[in-house]
């Protein structure tokens, strides 16, 4: 079995209530603090003058980027890279999260073991957001020379996460539903046995 089975198969064994409420209570904890001063983007917005993160956007060109950090200064550059820090800790978490509810998704929904890997899928956005993170660190950190391939860069890097992450909801929407049909259907045939 290789390594990808391996860590997709931990992620079903492990997926249940118990270990999905401690996950997304630990995302809450992480979001209190990116949602809090003195590192998180309300610090953020103030410096920049009502913009928040590069990252929240679809994708954005270099000049752009060079836009903000230019406005941020050294020190709003210092805070954006602070939170971009913890950041860090939300890509892991939310990786974790939804790889557990994928999980439990499939399970429930009866999906066939082909499917099972697609619990990795929260990985490979939260791979794209922790190299997201090194490239805007980077940017900001050579501030201000100008790397017009290391912005593009990040910019598609955001972008890649970005329809990564529409693919796990589509995914987590589409087993919620056959998870759904799998219980109803379930039900009938326990009724009609009766």
């Amino acid at each position: 079995m290789n390594l990808f089975a391996r860590i997709s198969e931990f992620f079903m064994r492990r997926a249940r209530l118990g270990t999905i409420l401690p996950a997304l209570a630990l995302l809450v904890l992480v979001l209190a603090v990116m949602e809090t001063r003195p590192i998180g983007k309300p610090a953020l917005l103030e410096v920049s003058d009502g913009q928040g993160m590069l990252d929240m956007e679809f994708g954005y060109s270099a000049d752009e980027a060079y836009g903000l950090f230019e406005r941020l200064g050294t020190a709003g550059r210092g805070v954006y890279a602070r939170l971009l820090g913890v950041d860090f800790a939300f890509a892991a978490v939310f990786a974790v999260l939804q790889a557990l509810m994928l999980s439990s998704l499939l399970r429930r929904a009866n999906a066939p073991e082909t499917l099972h890997r697609l619990n990795l899928l929260p990985f490979l956005r939260s791979a794209l957001d922790v190299a997201e993170n090194i490239a805007l660190i980077a940017l900001m950190g050579s501030f201000p020379e100008r790397t017009e391939i290391g912005a593009a860069a990040a910019g598609l890097l955001t972008s890649a996460k970005w329809i990564v992450y529409y693919a796990v909801l589509a995914a987590l929407l589409a087993l919620g539903t056959a998870s759904a049909i799998q219980k109803k259907t379930t039900r009938a045939k326990t009724l009609k046995a009766a």
